[in-house]
């Protein structure tokens, strides 16, 4: 069996582009299907060189639960010691919770704390965003004038 290639279509391409071909292959017999099951060819950008690199890729992939990533930056904000001391405080004034289950109510507060502070970073982006793009269509309507581009110029500093 020949597995396709994901993406792209060839593998190979001279200089000027005028030709291009599929080199490289990976093949596998019939009953390599059960060894693998959803596999697939992946082509990484080819970068400098004529060949394009091939992968060889099986999509499922578990290596369980992700970890909690906590950073450094969220300790300068003002909420987040407000987020850690209510957390804190629901559940260790209880002595039957054990302390990894304390521990874990706490993460699930700075998580769902974070997933709100991304979400409102995500939103800004996009208001900001369709802002600009507003701007920049009335500008290409011929519509110029120097509200608009310190506006523009405002809003871009942000």
């Amino acid at each position: 069996m020949d597995i396709p290639l994901d993406g792209r279509r060839f593998t190979w391409i001279n200089k000027s582009a005028s030709k291009m071909s599929r080199l490289d292959r990976v093949l596998i017999s019939s009953n390599g299907g059960n060894y693998f099951e959803d596999y697939k060819l992946v082509a990484p950008p080819r970068g400098l060189s004529d060949n394009l690199p091939v992968l060889f890729s099986n999509n499922k992939l578990d290596f369980g639960s992700l970890s909690f990533k906590f950073f450094n930056s969220w300790m300068n904000r003002d909420e987040f010691d407000n987020v850690v001391i209510v957390a804190a405080y629901d559940v260790m004034e209880n002595q039957a919770v054990h302390f990894n289950d304390k521990l874990k109510h706490l993460k699930n507060a700075i998580k769902s704390w974070a997933l709100n502070l991304r979400i409102n970073r995500n939103s800004r982006k996009v208001m900001v965003s369709c802002q600009i793009n507003d701007i920049e269509g009335q500008l290409e309507a011929g519509n110029r004038n120097d509200m608009l581009l310190l506006e523009r110029a405002n809003i871009s500093s942000q």
